[in-house]
């Protein structure tokens, strides 16, 4: 989650949810998992809060196997592709821009103006500011260095639902 970016990369955890979605190893297509779940009746999205990222998705059934294998792939062999890192910064900025107008947001600025240097004073969507690189600090390999400290299995959680049985 949020509270978990480096202090020099600030919403670098919602940066990286956009990233995963860009292709893996396996499907490096960077638009093949959106349109895989558009040609499949289904949808996909993604959030960033504090202590998680939650990523979801929802196909019709006779696509839940490949669709499922390609999200598992975001969690074993992201691309991570350097080449989209300025598109995502610019789409984590939007996502702000868009944002930062909102009640909620203020009130949370506000608190974070109480905070002073406690942990949970961070600048939680990201914007072209602080996702950019800087002299001790650049994105692409802070990105794939918090990818591997915090996407491991020993610390994710995975919930399957589905109308079939459970055997299958």
């Amino acid at each position: 989650g949020l509270l978990q970016d480096p202090m020099s990369q600030q919403g670098m955890a919602h940066y990286l949810e956009h990233m995963l979605f860009l292709g893996t190893e396996r499907y490096p297509d960077t638009k093949g998992y959106s349109e895989f779940m558009t040609a499949n009746g289904g949808a996909q999205n993604a959030y960033t809060w504090l202590d998680i990222t939650n990523y979801m998705f929802k196909v019709k059934n006779n696509a839940y196997d490949e669709a499922l294998g390609r999200f598992s792939d975001f969690f074993k062999a992201p691309k991570l592709y350097p080449e989209y890192t300025e598109k995502e910064k610019n789409a984590v900025n939007a996502e702000w821009s868009m944002r930062r107008e909102m009640d909620f947001f203020g009130q949370y600025n506000l608190s974070r103006s109480m905070m002073g240097s406690h942990p949970a004073n961070r600048f939680l969507i990201g914007n072209l500011e602080t996702l950019a690189d800087k002299d001790n600090s650049k994105l692409h390999p802070q990105t794939v260095e918090f990818y591997n400290r915090y996407y491991s299995g020993n610390i994710m959680k995975v919930a399957l639902l589905s109308n079939l049985p459970l055997s299958e």
